[in-house]
């Protein structure tokens, strides 16, 4: 990795449909360091290693829900900081946020993830 990539910073994609991380990963490979996890379970072992600057998270997944997966993040103090944006296709889910109280994710986004809305949203959050 040269200099020029260890200063891109690193957003981790959760979701369990192959398509949908291909896509996430097409549109933010050239000005992000990206990971990948295929659930809940496995996303809060990719942050353990990795420590993120962001995680974009579907919110239904079946090993464990995107909620519980940002509840976790936020017990943790070492995780605690790391900006969540919720993903989802079901928009009816996204009143979920809700059940995560103030330290739920910093803001959400509806599926089909349109590509300008996406990357204004991760440069808000990552300054």
């Amino acid at each position: 990795m040269n200099d020029a990539e260890e200063n891109k910073p690193r957003i981790l994609i959760v979701d369990d449909i192959v398509v949908n991380l291909k896509l996430l990963r097409q549109i933010l490979r050239d000005d992000f360091l990206i990971s990948f996890a295929p659930g809940g379970v496995r996303a809060l072992e990719v942050v353990a290693l990795q420590k993120p600057d962001l995680i974009l998270l579907d919110i239904m997944m079946p090993d464990m829900d995107g909620i519980s997966v940002c509840r976790h993040l936020r017990e943790n103090p070492e995780t605690a900081a790391i900006p969540v944006i919720f993903i989802s296709a079901n928009e009816e889910a996204m009143a979920d946020i809700a059940a995560c109280g103030g330290g739920g994710p910093v803001d959400c986004i509806v599926k089909p993830v349109n590509a300008g809305v996406l990357l204004t949203k991760i440069k808000q959050f990552l300054g």
